[in-house]
């Protein structure tokens, strides 16, 4: 039996770690309590060691994903069972930014503009004016890229699925004249 230097009870010796005077229950709720007076520093040091260990983590996260391949899989597939409105948010993302490199016009402006839409809380469609909400909607080409418009973001504009993926490839004018 050993007396806890924090608690004064006396308690087997597994209760306590190698060489310490605090059983473990006291050493917990001890660690416990600095970190709720110290989660901003924490995390700002947690922030910062990921910011200087970017290649190294990415490295890591190949590695295992490489070794857990089919875990991955698994939960992979489950979280897009189960989360769809994301994994279409992510693939719009990966189109947009792949459109961005490709066609004229300023990348880092249409990154900057579809990232302002993406933290919006309410969006309406350009074209019939429902509301949208994150991953029901689609940034549409005012002028077409098969008609030679560019990715700036004054030829973007926020469309519901169904106005986007009606209106293709047309002009807005040209468009508007079909659906009339």
């Amino acid at each position: 039996m050993k007396t806890c230097a924090l608690c004064d009870q006396d308690k087997p010796s597994d209760a306590f770690y190698a060489n310490d005077r605090t059983c473990k229950d006291c050493r917990k709720a001890a660690a416990k309590a600095w970190y709720e007076r110290n989660a901003e520093v924490k995390r700002a040091y947690a922030r910062q060691w990921r910011k200087e260990h970017k290649a190294e983590k990415r490295e890591y996260a190949r590695q295992y994903n490489r070794a857990n391949r089919e875990g991955h899989n698994v939960r992979r597939k489950r979280y897009e069972a189960n989360h769809p409105e994301m994994v279409r948010a992510r693939q719009q993302w990966k189109d947009y930014k792949k459109r961005a490199r490709s066609v004229s016009g300023s990348r880092q402006a249409t990154v900057l503009w579809f990232r302002e839409r993406q933290e919006a809380a309410d969006l309406r469609c350009e074209y019939c004016d429902k509301v949208v909400m994150a991953g029901q909607w689609e940034a549409d080409h005012i002028v077409p890229v098969a008609r030679g418009g560019s990715n700036k973001p004054s030829n973007l504009a926020v469309a519901c699925i169904k106005c986007n993926r009606d209106k293709a490839a047309k002009d807005v004018l040209e468009w508007i004249e079909a659906t009339a």
